[in-house]
């Protein structure tokens, strides 16, 4: 899957991202509360860090090596995916617990049309997480 999207991983060995400005990147308020802090190098969502790998804007995915002190599956990779709506940012961690960075590009990327409504989590009934709130700065670049 991640030579459909064009996306080659530093942690495979290859480039890190499109060379493009990250679409998702900034600081946000999550609909739920949580904060957002999206930037190069890190990924940062209330006390858990997730460090940039790869991403790919056209393809909306995102993989992070999740951070050794994170309370869940630290030192795993994670995948993260991402849509956008108007003005709307939705995102979806999507995979948390792979063992590489081949595993977590090999995830089934999150389905979007509806992401007030579903297409998250592993059986797709989740709605994705509403980035709507808050941002401050708009594409950062890696």
């Amino acid at each position: 899957m991640g030579g459909a999207l064009g996306l080659a991983c530093a942690g495979a060995g290859a480039s890190i991202t499109d060379g493009g400005l990250l679409e998702i990147g900034g600081q946000w308020r999550e609909g739920g509360g949580a904060n957002h802090e999206i930037d190069a190098p890190l990924w940062r969502r209330d006390a858990s860090s997730y460090h940039l790998d790869c991403y790919d804007n056209a393809g909306r995915v995102l993989i992070a090596r999740n951070d050794g002190a994170n309370p869940i599956n630290p030192d795993k990779w994670s995948r993260f995916d991402w849509t956008v709506e108007g003005e709307m940012s939705w995102h979806c961690h999507t995979s948390n617990d792979g063992e590489t960075v081949a595993k977590a590009l090999g995830v089934i990327a999150a389905d979007a049309p509806e992401p007030q409504v579903g297409g998250c989590g592993c059986n797709g009934l989740d709605p994705f997480g509403s980035l709507d709130g808050q941002r401050t700065q708009r594409g950062l670049r890696r």
